[in-house]
């Protein structure tokens, strides 16, 4: 595969296993593109940008987020809500502060939680706060704050 820049992306590539193995015995460098360029026989150039070239800790970071948004567009697509509706930057630290303060499985039943109360109109326009509050203090809440309402 080639980038926009029409630079070979070799690690996203199909490579015959012969040719491959041939090549790979006789080649004596420590380059990439050494071993495999003389087995290319067809480039791909795909409109867009299909993967991400992660050099460096932002670029990682990047490619994460790029990802969170096509899943957060994508889920909101099949589940008919309006994307600009959801805070998804509020709802990942509700779910960091639950999986650090309280228990790595509380974390997705929260954010379920919150999604039936706001569905179900019960939901403050607090709610998460509160609920990051309450996770954040969950080593000093005792039995008796946690059944107040």
């Amino acid at each position: 595969m080639v980038d926009d820049g029409g630079r070979e992306q070799w690690l996203a590539g199909a490579w015959p296993t012969g040719p491959l193995k041939e090549a790979l015995a006789a080649y004596a460098g420590r380059s990439l593109k050494g071993l495999l360029g003389p087995l290319v026989a067809v480039r791909l150039s795909l409109p867009g940008r299909p993967w991400f070239d992660c050099d460096t800790m932002d670029d990682l970071e990047e490619a994460r987020m790029h990802v969170l948004n096509e899943w957060t567009a994508l889920a909101c697509e099949e589940l008919g809500i309006d994307p600009a509706r959801v805070d998804r930057d509020k709802i990942l630290d509700l779910t960091k502060e639950v999986a650090h303060g309280v228990a790595r499985p509380a974390a997705p039943l929260t954010a379920y939680l919150l999604g039936l109360a706001q569905g179900a109109g019960t939901a403050s326009d607090d709610a998460v706060e509160k609920l990051i509050t309450l996770a954040k203090n969950w080593g000093q809440a005792t039995s008796e704050t946690l059944t107040d309402s």
